[in-house]
């Protein structure tokens, strides 16, 4: 019993202590509680805050200052009104003074009589007719003359415009015929073996495939000739300016071939390489960010930014010296290239790159291969072909190169390099029926980004010759000759012997007008006329054009007394050879 008893007590003590200090705990967490409720109770409520629409501090302090600049304007214009107020009531209070000031001088005045003031304003009147006669008289005289003049000078301009249209229609002929048959008819008649071999002429470009014939027997093989051969020459291609850039500024550059040592030899299409590192140099100290191919190709179609001044760098033909000397120079600056290659040069002879060479270097992609053809023709010369053998030849040019680039060495060919810059509507449609996206002419000018894809048919280069190498800094300057048409284009075959040659300017352009100068091949004496109205300069030859490729040259210096100027090639249509 005692011992229930105890253990009775002891429960009631423990439960007693647990339910004190429960209720002090209780009662300080009600305390703390308490507490945080009187502080959430005096915190000021917060607005709910969508950080997207939060504002950059740059754009509101720019916002702050338009707004400054605005109520400084309005104030300003607001001070000027209220000057121009005050100005208008003192010339008022002015005016009211003198109109006070006659009607005083008029008060002691006698009143004339009603016959002296009809006399004195018939004779006013009659003054004033004769004087407007006399006006009217002279001003109709001189509209006469002006007119007379202007009708003169516009009978004379359009005499002068058919005098030269006529000029030109009647200089114009047509293709020359095929010379050939006769030693295709030789070579047919000889049992003959008969293989394609690359040749180059006196300029270091490749010469087109000369079929060669190979007898079997000695005394046949001297009774066959060679005269199946297309001679191609120096290719026109030469810098200018261009003028109507829209967007970023782009120069697509473009050289041939490269030989060691810093002399030019005969060749004007061959660069040392001292001048071929001359130019990296440029192009980096000038500012310009070379990218490759597609990454221009990829900002025309879609209009993906690119950087304010770029640089994307292209070597034509398909030489191996690309591979032996300008290419350790690109990869030294890590600089991307495109190779346009003619097929029918790579893997011939001792010249020729390679296909296991370009599938090798290929691969470290920092360069790509594109299309130049398969045999570097003019491609709108028909040569006598009718409209079928004319369609399988631009067949074998166009699509037969792209599908040997592609299968040789299993990337895709997108772009196209017109040979000499020689193209027209026609191969511009069959370029992109056969998958060309983009094809680049010879058009020294920059990269015109405000036509869009549209524009990519046309895609203009700097070609970088012995002639065109010095104009490369001014091109890429801030000083440089640009120009917005150059006629005859670039590339283009004229008829004329003794064309007029014109440069139009961009109206920025300013030049000092006693320095400006031209020349063109083959033509010791030029006339050359610079009209600052009309942003043109002319040159007209003073004698017959005398060389199938001609180049034409202009410089000046600017107001600064910097040079500058530009060259281009196109080429005269008689001296080309009739396969041409």
């Amino acid at each position: 019993m005692k011992q229930l008893l105890f253990g009775i007590i002891c429960l009631l003590v423990f439960g007693t202590i647990i339910a004190v200090g429960q209720y002090y705990n209780d009662q300080e967490v009600d305390a703390t509680f308490a507490e945080a409720q009187k502080r959430v109770d005096t915190f000021p409520d917060l607005p709910t805050i969508d950080t997207s629409a939060l504002i950059p501090k740059d754009l509101i302090d720019a916002e702050l200052t338009k707004i400054r600049e605005t109520e400084e304007r309005v104030n300003a214009e607001a001070a000027q009104a209220a000057e121009q107020a005050q100005a208008a009531a003192d010339k008022l209070a002015q005016q009211k003074a003198k109109e006070e000031a006659a009607k005083k001088v008029l008060e002691g005045r006698p009143i004339p009589s009603l016959g002296q003031a009809a006399e004195t304003a018939q004779t006013t009147a009659k003054n004033a007719s004769e004087s407007t006669d006399d006006f009217f008289a002279e001003f109709m005289d001189d509209a006469d003359k002006k007119t007379t003049a202007a009708t003169n000078t516009a009978a004379n301009t359009v005499t002068e415009t058919t005098t030269s249209v006529t000029e030109s229609i009647n200089n114009v002929t047509g293709t020359a015929t095929e010379t050939v048959q006769a030693a295709e008819e030789t070579v047919a008649a000889v049992p003959v073996m008969v293989k394609e071999q690359i040749q180059m002429d006196e300029d270091g470009l490749p010469i087109a495939p000369v079929k060669v014939a190979m007898a079997n027997t000695t005394e046949a093989a001297n009774a066959v000739t060679d005269t199946l051969g297309a001679a191609t020459a120096v290719a026109a291609e030469l810098p200018t300016m261009a003028a109507r850039t829209l967007g970023p500024k782009v120069v697509v550059i473009g050289y041939h071939q490269f030989a060691s040592g810093s002399e030019w030899g005969k060749s004007s299409h061959v660069t040392p390489e001292s001048v071929l590192k001359r130019h990296l140099q440029i192009i980096k100290e000038s500012g310009y960010e070379v990218i490759p191919l597609a990454q221009l190709l990829d900002s025309l179609k879609t209009g993906a930014p690119l950087p304010p001044k770029a640089a994307v760098l292209t070597i034509d033909n398909g030489f191996n010296n690309a591979l032996k000397i300008a290419k350790p120079n690109f990869d030294e600056y890590e600089y991307p290239w495109t190779f346009f290659v003619f097929t029918k040069l790579v893997s011939t002879g001792a010249t020729g790159a390679t296909w296991d060479e370009l599938l090798v270097d290929i691969q470290d992609g920092n360069f790509d291969v594109q299309s130049q053809t398969k045999s570097h023709n003019f491609l709108t010369r028909r040569k006598g072909r009718d409209d079928k053998h004319y369609a399988e030849f631009l067949q074998k040019e166009l699509d037969d190169s792209k599908n040997t680039i592609e299968q040789r060495l299993n990337q895709p060919v997108t772009s196209l390099a017109y040979p000499f810059g020689n193209y027209n509507d026609e191969i511009i449609a069959k370029a992109q029926e056969y998958g060309y996206e983009a094809m680049f002419t010879i058009v020294p000018q920059f990269v015109d980004f405000s036509k869009g894809p549209a524009g990519m048919t046309a895609i203009p280069r700097f070609i970088v010759t012995k002639e065109s190498a010095d104009y490369l800094e001014s091109f890429l300057s801030d000083h440089a000759m640009a120009a917005t048409s150059i006629t005859p284009r670039p590339g283009s075959v004229d008829e004329t012997a003794r064309p007029e040659i014109k440069l139009t300017l961009v109206p920025t352009v300013k030049l000092d007008p006693s320095t400006v100068a031209g020349s063109i091949s083959g033509v010791s004496d030029v006339d050359v006329t610079y009209d600052e109205a009309s942003h043109t300069v002319t040159l007209k030859p003073k004698s017959d054009l005398s060389t199938r490729a001609v180049r034409v040259q202009v410089n000046a210096k600017t107001p600064e007394g910097q040079d500058t100027g530009l060259s281009w090639y196109y080429y005269y249509g008689p001296k080309l050879m009739p396969t041409e």
